[in-house]
Formats: structure tokens, C-alpha cells, sequence
């Protein structure tokens, strides 16, 4: 696809995304060995989208879409959220209390699944178990490498 074209693309599903209140995190076109070509939108809503939102998304930029005159290859249209793919901003934990994250240090390096108790004065507090025993972990950004919406099983 060219850039072009994708802009072209990447209007439209901005559009929508905007006329549905929700966030338009990527737009990826690549050819997959099994799939053919694949046009893979990912969006949120505060890092909490619904199955009914990204079915309401898809209902309304799959006719747009068609309406391209310069996309007129086939393709997959492959619509979801960014899920545990996406990295989220420290700031953006405060929209995550009571959610899990994934969360990498960065002075030891070590991988946490943690509860999200509160965010207040810059300072994120989680908690998490070792060995049925509660432990709580106040962390600065500069603590943190990356965070990633986490799921426990």
C-alpha cells in the first residue's frame, strides 16, 4: 500500500474512531504467508474497550473502507484492541485503579504482575502476592521500564 493510500486509510479510521469516542493506537498494512494482506487497526477506549465498541468500530469503517477507490486489492481487516501489546504511559496508570498490569523494574529488571490500589503525587501504588502474602510497591517513573496491561488466570 502506498503512503498515499494509507493516509487515505488512516483518515478514515481516525474519523471514525473520533465519531465513536475512541482512540485509533495503530494502523499496520503487511502481507502474512497464510492471511494474504492484512490491514490491522488496533483502538481503545481509556484502556478499556468492549467487544460491543469494537463491533460498532468495524460495522462502520468496513463500508467506508470499500468506498476507497485506490483500495481496491483484497484484503483482511483485522480490528482489536492493543491489549497487552501496547505500552502504557506511567501518567495513564491513574485510569487503571483496580486493573492488573505487567510491569518490568528498571534497577533489577524483574517482571511483576501487580493490582493497581492508587495513583497520587506522581507515586503509583500496586500490590501483588508471593506466596499468599501481600506485598505493597510504591514506584516512581524512573522506577519503571515498561508497563503492560496484564492478566491474571
Amino acid at each position: 500500500m502506498e503512503s498515499s493510500q494509507l493516509k487515505e486509510v488512516e483518515d478514515v479510521l481516525k474519523q471514525a474512531c473520533d465519531e465513536l469516542k475512541l482512540e485509533l493506537i495503530s494502523v499496520r498494512y503487511y502481507f502474512d504467508d497464510q492471511l494474504g494482506k492484512v490491514l490491522e487497526v488496533l483502538i481503545d477506549n481509556n484502556y478499556h474497550i468492549t467487544m460491543d465498541e469494537i463491533e460498532k468500530y468495524t460495522e462502520l469503517v468496513s463500508p467506508r473502507l470499500d468506498e476507497i477507490p485506490s483500495l481496491d486489492e483484497a484484503y483482511m481487516l483485522d480490528i482489536s484492541s492493543g491489549g497487552s501489546v501496547r505500552e502504557i504511559s506511567f501518567v495513564d496508570t491513574k485510569l487503571l485503579i483496580d486493573s492488573y498490569l505487567d510491569i518490568k523494574l528498571k534497577k533489577s529488571g524483574e517482571k511483576l504482575l501487580v493490582k493497581v490500589a492508587k495513583f497520587e503525587d506522581d507515586t503509583l501504588e500496586v500490590f501483588y502476592f508471593i506466596k499468599g502474602r501481600k506485598k505493597t510497591l510504591k514506584l516512581k517513573k524512573e522506577d519503571i521500564e515498561n508497563i503492560h496491561m496484564g492478566y491474571k488466570a
